[in-house]
């Protein structure tokens, strides 16, 4: 492949009927009407790669020196998009392990912020071989550029995918030193059956009875506490939605969000999509705790459960996740569930699966800024080895 100013014009030992190229924008409203379809499949792949997604994201976190660049790869012949990779500029965000490097003008970052789950370019049905071809050409054009990228973070991918190493060789050729780093441990489950008692007896013995009891305790205080639970979608109760998020949020045990206005941003877009699915639990007509969560095609993701914490007693958050995953599995009938990332404990009662979402950072060293976030880099690694290393020493003793 040889990849031109213009287009990348694949040569005929690769095999390849399509010419690539590499363009950008700077705006969502710049790209043509053609890149809607390859983001509407989005809505059936990941939450965290729908334009909805992103579009909240940088309406409700990016602060005024905050730019996003949008690089994508088309077919020259029929302006067909086959890869999209949407990136904010600089990097650093909140929720990056490089949030304290203060990154300015030539660092690139996944759109992603610390309330996200996965990300990866967003690619259509192509081959092996094409894939390859447009991972070179994306590569080869960021590298081209003539902001001179010398760093590029994409937190949050899937280690395990063709995607990940595919790019990793791709930057690798254009002169960037790639360093996979572990980022995040996401719990999951993917569903056999359209039944929640199957999902049931499939748990372990500690988590059925878990379960069990939170059913147990829904009966119980639906008679003797007139306990009340609804599944809404928004479509005509928004508004009660947001009063009772309001109302719960404010007075739950957690932490103000660091971007106040991202979660709700995401829970009115996500009704707007279709896709909300809004668990309000009520005590004696009070609401007291909810359970936020998106359906992607076949695919839900918990987004959020909070509840006040005078009513911690009535096990009121965990009644939410039951009845959620009930309605999810039951009436939705979906084929995954995703309680997203961090390895929180209550999480192995819901799902049994845990995988790791790794990040790909890439440095190229030309230059002062590139020889200095290069240096910062293996100064971190150096700290982290003498750090196991200690940890380790202090173990042995211990022990002995």
């Amino acid at each position: 492949m040889t990849c031109l100013n213009g287009p990348c014009v694949l040569k005929p030992e690769h095999n390849l009927l399509i010419t690539m190229k590499f363009v950008t924008y700077t705006n969502f409203s710049e790209l043509p009407p053609h890149y809607d379809s390859l983001f509407e499949r989005q809505k059936h792949v990941s939450l965290y790669l729908t334009k909805y997604w992103f579009e909240n994201l940088i309406n409700t976190c990016f602060t005024p020196d905050d730019k996003y660049r949008i690089f994508a790869i088309e077919d020259d012949n029929s302006s067909q998009v086959l890869l999209m990779l949407v990136a904010r500029e600089p990097a650093s965000q909140n929720g990056s392990v490089y949030s304290k490097w203060n990154l300015k003008n030539g660092s690139l970052a996944s759109l992603t912020n610390f309330q996200s789950g996965f990300y990866a370019p967003i690619v259509a049905d192509l081959s092996q071989t094409d894939l390859v071809a447009a991972c070179q050409c994306l590569a080869h054009g960021i590298a081209t550029e003539s902001k001179s990228y010398y760093f590029i973070d994409l937190n949050l991918m899937d280690p395990q995918s063709q995607l990940y190493q595919v790019l990793l060789d791709a930057f690798k050729t254009e002169g960037f030193l790639p360093h996979p780093y572990l980022y995040k441990a996401n719990w999951y489950e993917d569903l056999n059956s359209p039944a929640f008692s199957d999902y049931l007896s499939g748990r372990s013995k500690s988590s059925q009875n878990a379960l069990k009891n939170f059913q147990r305790k829904l009966r119980k205080f639906t008679k003797e506490n007139n306990m009340s639970v609804k599944i809404m979608t928004g479509d005509d109760n928004l508004s009660e939605i947001l009063n009772a998020y309001h109302a719960i949020y404010q007075m739950s045990w957690k932490e103000n969000d660091f971007y106040p206005n991202f979660a709700e941003g995401l829970l009115v877009a996500c009704a707007r999509q279709k896709s909300l699915r809004f668990c309000l639990v009520s005590v004696e007509n009070k609401p007291v705790a909810f359970e936020f969560v998106a359906v992607c095609g076949s695919k839900a993701t918990m987004i959020r459960t909070a509840y006040i914490e005078a009513y911690k007693k009535l096990s009121v958050g965990s009644i939410a996740i039951l009845t959620t995953v009930e309605h999810l599995i039951n009436i939705d009938q979906v084929k995954s569930i995703d309680f997203g990332v961090d390895d929180d404990a209550y999480k192995k009662i819901w799902v049994q699966n845990r995988r790791e979402r790794w990040g790909l950072t890439f440095i190229r060293p030309n230059g002062l800024a590139g020889y200095w976030v290069l240096m910062k880099l293996n100064l971190r690694k150096l700290d982290h080895r003498l750090r196991r290393i200690a940890k380790t020493i202090i173990g042995n003793k211990s022990s002995h």
